[in-house]
């Protein structure tokens, strides 16, 4: 463990929390390191050293990083709504585009990575496009009231811009109530 650029674990400096992507990423940089402590002990784990679990952990590591960028991205400071729902259908249409990439892994460098040293064993991409398409299905769920706002959004933004004034009257109407009739 000593040739481990984590050499040491502080049991306390500064409050900082690592996000769950940093904490995966830290396991993946140290994760011979900790193969060898394991057998030195005598305690071994096995999936650490199966090349299948590795890609499955590379591949992980890959979207929990997409998606704490996407946190990020929706956590800055002075964000509009129009942005945020613009960050949302960005992510979406890479979650489209990763599902029809089925087995291009240039977009998930860690799994590339885990993949390049077990050339022997083929990849298989199922699992991870099903895992991808999930993640789709939940991400359109979890925010399909956002395309129902998208014209009160962008009215907010561009008031002025060419908006249909009858779509955004009937948006209202049915989000806030009232009787919101265009002249």
């Amino acid at each position: 463990m000593k040739d481990c650029q984590y050499g040491e674990l502080l049991l306390y400096s500064e409050v900082r929390w690592l996000s769950r992507g940093g904490v995966l990423k830290r396991l993946n940089d140290m994760i011979s390191a900790i193969v060898r402590f394991l057998k030195q002990r005598d305690e071994p784990i096995p999936e650490l050293e199966n090349s299948i679990w590795l890609r499955d952990f590379g591949f992980l590591l890959d979207i929990t990083e997409q998606l704490n960028e996407l946190n990020l991205q929706l956590h800055a400071r002075d964000k509009e709504l129009e942005e945020m729902t613009s960050d949302i259908k960005a992510f979406l249409k890479k979650l489209e585009f990763w599902e029809k990439i089925d087995g291009d892994t240039r977009h998930f460098p860690v799994l590339s990575e885990k993949i390049s040293q077990s050339p022997l064993e083929p990849y298989d991409s199922k699992y991870h496009v099903e895992i991808v398409s999930n993640l789709e299905d939940n991400f359109k769920n979890l925010f399909k009231d956002f395309n129902e706002i998208a014209t009160m959004a962008q009215f907010v933004v561009s008031p002025f811009m060419g908006i249909d004034i009858q779509q955004f009257a009937t948006s209202v109407t049915h989000h806030f109530g009232g009787d919101i009739a265009p002249t």
